[in-house]
């Protein structure tokens, strides 16, 4: 029975990711001020990254975690549909949205949060997230579905109990 609770967990995470992929800008959290911070690097962290980094930082002011923006455009990059962060200056005032966090991401540092979609700038759009929810949910989904399958066929073959 917990192969099939696994199966099931991979199937509703799947839905989970699909249904945050589809929402609109207006179903997101949103919080609005001043920059007060925006790099290529964590503050107060070891820059792991060159100048070329793919990584952007931005804190708005009043909000207590730092958003953190992956903007590579390689090919096979999960890269956002729309982004042109680098136009942002220090005191520009922004509107990021962004997701809950999910109960699993509770284990990141309390001064991230990965889950930005959007960064607009009066109504002028800086950021528009990517594919990569949508395609983590296909991932989940089809993973999750024939595990379910092959469980069930174990199962009622005898081959697991």
């Amino acid at each position: 029975m917990k192969y099939i609770a696994s199966a099931v967990f991979i199937l509703f995470f799947g839905f989970l990711l699909l249904t945050r992929s589809g929402k609109s800008k207006a179903e997101f959290n949103r919080i609005s001020g001043p920059v007060t911070y925006f790099q290529k690097h964590l503050p107060g962290h070891i820059d792991r990254h060159d100048a070329d980094s793919a990584m952007r930082y931005l804190r708005i002011s009043g909000f207590p975690k730092t958003f953190t923006f992956f903007v590579g455009k390689d090919w096979g990059d999960f890269k956002p549909e729309f982004e042109q962060l680098d136009k942002i200056k220090r005191d520009d005032t922004l509107t990021v949205y962004f997701a809950d966090e999910l109960d699993f991401q509770a284990h990141k540092a309390d001064e991230i949060n990965t889950d930005a979609q959007f960064v607009d700038r009066s109504s002028t759009p800086y950021f528009i997230r990517g594919s990569k929810d949508r395609l983590g949910a296909y991932f989940f989904l089809g993973v999750g579905s024939v595990l379910l399958i092959t469980l069930i066929i174990l199962l009622k073959r005898g081959i697991i109990h």
